[in-house]
């Protein structure tokens, strides 16, 4: 079964949208007895690779090195 927003009471509403911020389930009980649970939906997961895909600006030659090549010789 499916409904809308709209046709639900205020009450409602209301715990649906504390349910979506606090991202916890609620249960529905009649007399301490379950009768349904109203869980969010699940959140879209992020790709682990690719997710910083335009984000980083090269500004230099990533290629030569970061010192002076009279510094390398120090370090033999």
């Amino acid at each position: 079964m499916e409904i809308t927003l709209k046709q639900l009471s205020p009450d409602f509403q209301r715990l649906i949208a504390e349910m979506g911020q606090s991202n916890e389930s609620i249960i529905i009980t009649d007399e301490g007895t379950p009768l349904a649970i109203l869980s969010p939906t699940p959140q879209k997961k992020r790709a682990a690779f690719g997710c910083m895909k335009e984000t980083i600006q090269i500004l230099d030659d990533i290629v030569a090195p970061a010192v002076p090549e009279s510094a390398w010789e120090v370090l033999q």
